[in-house]
C-alpha cells in the first residue's frame, strides 16, 4: 500500500488523499500520508518512502506563508484550494 502511495505523487503532491476523488484534499489528509510514509520507513527501512515523505512535506512547507498561514487545502498540483487555514 505505502508504494502504491508513493505511485501517486507527483513534484511532492499525491493524488488520491482526500476523501472525494476530485476535490482537492484537506491538508491533515496530505499531513497523514506523509505521517505514515515516514514514520513506516523508520520501521522498515525503504527509502523511497522517507524520499516521499520528504517531498511532501517540502512541498507542503513551500505553500506556509511567513505568518504561519497555511490554507485548509491544496490541489493536486500545489495550488491553494481553501480560503481558511
Amino acid at each position: 500500500n505505502l508504494d502504491w502511495a508513493v505511485s501517486q505523487q507527483t513534484d511532492g503532491w499525491f493524488d488520491n488523499v482526500a476523501f472525494e476523488r476530485g476535490v482537492p484534499p484537506f491538508t491533515h489528509t496530505i499531513a497523514y500520508a506523509i505521517r505514515g510514509l515516514w514514520e513506516s520507513s523508520r520501521i522498515v527501512p525503504d527509502p523511497a518512502w522517507e524520499r516521499a515523505a520528504v517531498r511532501g512535506a517540502d512541498a507542503v512547507l513551500s505553500r506556509l506563508r511567513r505568518d504561519g498561514w497555511l490554507p485548509g487545502r491544496i490541489d493536486v498540483d500545489g495550488r491553494l484550494a481553501a480560503t481558511y487555514c
